[in-house]
């Protein structure tokens, strides 16, 4: 994440003939579809020239987040006519921590008296994560213990 990596694609036209074409990347992953994650150039229409005119087409990749593993299709427009030219294939690694609620209701609880609720936490990214909760206990005379626990939840687990 936070990082950008560019690749170069060298497309060669070795027919006898010039071909003018534009390039066209229409992403299917939700996440590829914001402006500037996953971009091609150039944008404009290119022409190579027979018998070994070149071209080189730049692949732009700027993950903003987790994104699993992809597959995207580059195609070749010409005279109306779309054909695959080429595939993108990539992720972005991270971490994706969530908790089955965003809100934990106790509802009336009785003085002296306990209630509980459990949570699920999950990750569902592809690295382990650490989390570090805190225990209150109030004691007697109005004296505050906090006790703090560090654990790790790893990738694609849940814990309760």
């Amino acid at each position: 994440m936070g990082k950008v990596v560019k690749q170069h694609i060298p497309i060669v036209n070795n027919s006898p003939a010039a071909i003018t074409f534009t390039l066209a990347l229409t992403p299917t992953t939700p996440a590829l579809q914001t402006p500037g994650v996953l971009s091609i150039a150039p944008t404009h229409p290119i022409t190579l020239e027979g018998r070994g005119g070149t071209c080189k087409v730049e692949v732009v990749f700027r993950p903003q987040g987790r994104i699993p593993q992809f597959m995207e299709e580059v195609l070749l427009e010409c005279a109306g006519l779309s054909q695959p030219l080429f595939v993108i294939k990539g992720s972005c690694l991270g971490m994706e921590i969530s908790l089955d609620t965003v809100a934990i209701p106790f509802g009336a609880v009785v003085q002296r008296s306990q209630t509980s609720r459990k949570i699920v936490m999950s990750n569902t990214g592809d690295m382990n994560a650490k989390y570090v909760y805190f225990l209150i206990h109030i004691l007697l005379a109005n004296i505050f213990l906090l006790i703090d626990a560090e654990h790790l939840v790893s990738s694609s687990s849940s814990i309760l």
